[in-house]
This record gives C-alpha cells, structure tokens and sequence, in this order.
C-alpha cells in the first residue's frame, strides 16, 4: 500500500495569497479547477528510425485567477499534476519499461508543476482576448524540481480557460535514465505538449 502524500498545493496557496493579497481566501479571484476529461499532456521523443509518442489523460489541478491581474507580469500560483503511471505509447513491453526503469512511479508517482509567476500579455486574460503568456515556475520529475519557463496560449470560452501550449526539455535533466540499447538511441530531447480545459470550481 502507496504511503498518503498531503497536497502541497493546499498548503502553498493560502500563504501564498496571504503574503500576495493581505488574506487567505479565494475571494481575491476566481478559482478554476482543471477538467481531466477534457485535457491532456503528450510528448513526443526521437529514437532511431522513429518517433515514441505519448500521452496522458490523468490530470488534476487547480488555480486562484486574481481580480486584479494585470499589466505585463504578475505573482500566480498554479498546480497541474498527473500520475506517472499513467503514461500510454500503445505499446505495453515499452510501457513497463519506462514506468519502471525510466521514471520509477513507484517511488515517484506524480510529476508536477507549479508555477509562481505568469509574463506576457496577462491583461488580455481578464477581458476574454486570446493572450499568450509565459508561466514560470518549478517542474518536478522523479526527485529533481528544476526551474522552467513554459510559453502558453491561453483562451477563454465561456467561463472555461483554453490552455495549450509545448515545451521542449532533457530528460536527463530530471535524473531520468537514457533508456537508449544498443543501436536503438534515444535522443535526449523532448516535446511536451498539453491541452488543458479549467472551469469555476464549485
């Protein structure tokens, strides 16, 4: 039986819009939930002769849009996490490998990022235009937490928020093993693409 981990996010936040705002409740914005069904994370890497594609559906996470968010850089906190093992190439031999040998979901079994602030046209957000921002924070994968700048074009439909966007990062900057044999190589870097839907949490 997996240990119960606490969620840091529920931690974070209330500091975070106490130091921020002067108080701990989500009365300062408007708080999204993240919709799994309707959002997903992919990534694609090149090995020799072709390319592993990968995707997952398993996300969770949740965010605090501030009222007051405006002009070309703000403080936002923001969690998006999905469970490791949950990772699909369609092929299953390779799967296990890079559950076990790859990320070891059993010792690491999420990967999370969480931001701590967002850049660019952020303005645009509130008043419902198409914005593409930078959301800077903290990835972590296996036990490295290494800092990350992500560009994001964000889109709101109805009360809904569009987030998508790709990112290329090395593997082996997050202590995951080059899973590479032989004459099958694998290159070291990756594009991580994410579709993600958020509406009013409840």
């Amino acid at each position: 039986m997996k240990p119960k981990t606490s969620n840091p996010f529920q931690r974070i936040l209330p500091v975070f819009l106490l130091a921020v705002f002067g108080t701990s409740q989500a009365g300062v914005g408007i708080a999204y939930k993240l919709e799994p069904k309707q959002s997903q994370v992919t990534f694609v890497l090149q090995a020799t002769g072709h390319k592993v594609h990968g995707k997952t559906s398993a996300l969770k996470g949740e965010f605090v849009l501030p009222f007051k968010l405006s002009g070309v850089e703000s403080s936002f906190v923001a969690k998006i996490e999905f469970d490791a093992a949950s990772l699909d190439t369609a092929n299953k031999k390779r799967d296990r490998k890079m559950r076990t040998d790859s990320l070891d979901v059993n010792q690491y079994p999420a990967i999370v990022f969480l931001t701590e602030r967002i850049r660019g046209e952020i303005s645009k957000i509130r008043s419902g235009e198409p914005a593409q921002v930078t959301l800077v924070g903290k990835l972590t994968i296996r036990d490295v937490t290494r800092p990350i700048s992500v560009i994001a074009n964000v889109t709101r439909k109805g009360e809904k928020l569009h987030i998508e966007g790709t990112h290329v990062l090395r593997f082996t900057d997050y202590n995951v093993p080059d899973p590479s044999i032989f004459l099958l190589r694998v290159k070291k870097d990756m594009t991580i693409g994410f579709s993600i839907v958020c509406s009013p949490a409840d």
